[in-house]
């Protein structure tokens, strides 16, 4: 029966895991389910004249099943929110790897990045592993970890682990070709699981956290341009002879070092911009770009 490696995913990483193995000369195609916030890959796809197909899940789905019938199917899910049904997985003609942007079995889900981010994690990294129905709990084939200092945001993060998963891939791409891949269970550890529209806190930032806290969350929501989790939000009382709330999105952020730690908390709310000081800390956060979002 013939064999055929189908790459399903988004962006550059599966452009390159699809490339390489059109130069093992491999019979490769990308099936793309795209996200919302994300360019899709068929123009590259064109340029490296790849076989490429742009699919719904219910589309995908058909799609797979189709291809079962008449080739033996490795599949590699690279920055994929498909989630392959049990027909599929226990298909006897499929076999399937998936990269996954955290240390398994911690941060399970979506937009794993964000969440070591936010839970001040001290390291993050990434996981290939085999598809099983459960979501991210297929047994291991490498993981690698990655430090987080305390400068790191989601979009940073996620631009080291797509260049270091496409590295991993080129090492153990040998024996998945030559079918001697092997593979281990994950640890016997509790992992959080998180759905795709979670988001941190729901959005809010929290004056009551320490001035490390709020910066993890800002870092974690910090995705450029791109707002994957949307922009973060805060809400201010404003006291005069009545208590209004104020729910600002904000746009832009910058954390700044002062030469001496503050005296007391404080919030400056000021033309377009918000300051945040809190007691202790020889940092301070600048809110900018806000957009009011309701009054009441």
């Amino acid at each position: 029966m013939h064999q055929k490696y189908i790459v399903v995913g988004t962006g550059s990483l599966a452009v390159k895991i699809a490339e390489y193995l059109k130069e093992q000369r491999r019979d490769v195609a990308v099936y793309e389910k795209p996200l919302a916030h994300s360019f899709t890959a068929g123009e590259s796809c064109a340029a490296k004249q790849l076989e490429y197909k742009q699919l719904t899940a219910d589309e995908m789905t058909a799609q797979l099943l189709s291809d079962l019938e008449t080739d033996k199917l490795t599949v590699i899910s690279a920055i994929n929110t498909y989630l392959f049904p049990r027909a599929i997985i226990e298909h006897p003609n499929f076999y399937g790897i998936n990269y996954h942007n955290a240390l398994l079995p911690h941060h399970r889900g979506m937009n794993a990045e964000a969440w070591a981010i936010f839970h001040m994690d001290p390291d993050s990294g990434i996981t290939w592993h085999r598809i099983i129905e459960q979501v991210d709990k297929g047994e291991i084939i490498c993981q690698k970890k990655i430090a987080l200092p305390t400068s790191m945001t989601s979009m940073k993060l996620l631009r080291i682990q797509r260049n270091l998963a496409f590295q991993l891939f080129t090492e153990f791409a040998p024996q998945l070709l030559d079918g001697s891949l092997s593979t281990y269970q994950q640890p016997d550890e509790p992992g959080e699981f998180h759905r795709l529209h979670a988001v941190p806190n729901e959005g809010y930032l929290d004056l009551s956290w320490s001035m490390e806290k709020i910066s993890a969350f800002l870092r974690a929501m910090d995705y450029g341009v791109l707002y994957t989790l949307g922009k973060p939000k805060i809400k201010l009382d404003h006291t005069y002879i009545h208590t209004y709330i104020h729910t600002y999105a904000c746009g832009r952020y910058r954390i700044i070092q002062n030469n001496f730690p503050a005296e007391r908390d404080e919030v400056v709310v000021r033309d377009d911009t918000i300051a945040i000081i809190k007691k202790g800390s020889s940092q301070s956060v600048i809110l900018s770009g806000l957009e009011e979002l309701q009054t009441g």
